[in-house]
């Protein structure tokens, strides 16, 4: 079966390619093929011991919370992603109760999530050569300096403008006070 078009926009330290497997293998099962493309951003729950996830009903966007520790139990994670795919075709939560998409006893529909690799991806600083940066600090401080100059110059005119609306005000209190 053909998958779903999607974007995925990995915040974690896990490997892209891996995570974007796991989801094309999900959205096989939840999305029809003719959907309209969406996307999936994977990042990092601030606490908690389980995956968790958010999608509302006929939007485009899954965001998906991962924990941080290495033990992530694939099959919670594929069905995760099975419920919030599942809010992009206009399922709500009470026609979901007792289905595969919440629950320990339903865990076994995703076994085959087991198999996927979820590796990390390796930390490679990047070096980075002195002329290179001495070039890009230098690119960046012309920028500045033109956004500075464009703040003047918008501070004169604002200054100008204010100046002529004082002055024809004085002439006007001027005008008005010689013909009392």
């Amino acid at each position: 079966m053909k998958a779903p078009r999607f974007t995925l926009r990995n915040e974690t330290a896990y490997n892209a390619t891996d995570l974007k497997r796991l989801v094309r293998r999900v959205a096989v099962d939840e999305v029809p093929a003719t959907a309209r493309p969406f996307t999936v951003r994977v990042r990092y729950q601030r606490a908690g011991s389980s995956t968790t996830g958010y999608a509302w009903e006929w939007s485009r966007r899954v965001v998906l919370l991962m924990y941080r520790d290495g033990n992530q139990d694939l099959r919670w994670f594929a069905q995760t992603i099975a419920h919030e795919l599942a809010h992009l075709r206009g399922v709500h939560h009470r026609a979901m109760r007792g289905t595969r998409y919440t629950g320990v006893l339903h865990l076994d529909q995703f076994d085959w999530a087991r198999d996927f690799p979820l590796r990390h991806q390796p930390k490679v600083p990047a070096k980075v050569d002195p002329r290179v940066q001495q070039e890009l600090a230098l690119a960046h401080a012309r920028t500045m300096l033109a956004k500075a100059d464009t703040r003047l110059k918008r501070a004169h005119t604002i200054r100008t403008k204010w100046n002529r609306t004082v002055n024809r005000l004085e002439r006007k209190a001027a005008h008005t006070t010689k013909g009392e």
